[in-house]
């Protein structure tokens, strides 16, 4: 089963982390940090964007999830 394949999930995770840094980059005007790629990611790009890209205002878990996985 592919869905189980490291390879395969580690190629698709990178792909969609990527997608999400051009997206923000077009509606941001401006490159975004990892801490900013991340809340996306777990977040929501849109809730991101209300937000003004600002990670304080993300929902806890959003914050918890950054501070983990960003370092």
């Amino acid at each position: 089963d592919q869905a189980n394949d490291p390879e395969i999930c580690r190629k698709v995770g990178t792909y969609y982390l990527k997608w999400i840094q051009t997206q923000l980059r077009k509606m941001m005007k401006a490159e975004p940090t990892i801490e900013q790629i991340l809340a996306a990611y777990n977040g929501g790009i849109n809730r991101l964007l209300e937000r003004q890209g600002k990670i304080e205002n993300m929902p806890r878990e959003t914050r918890d999830y950054v501070r983990k996985i960003g370092g």
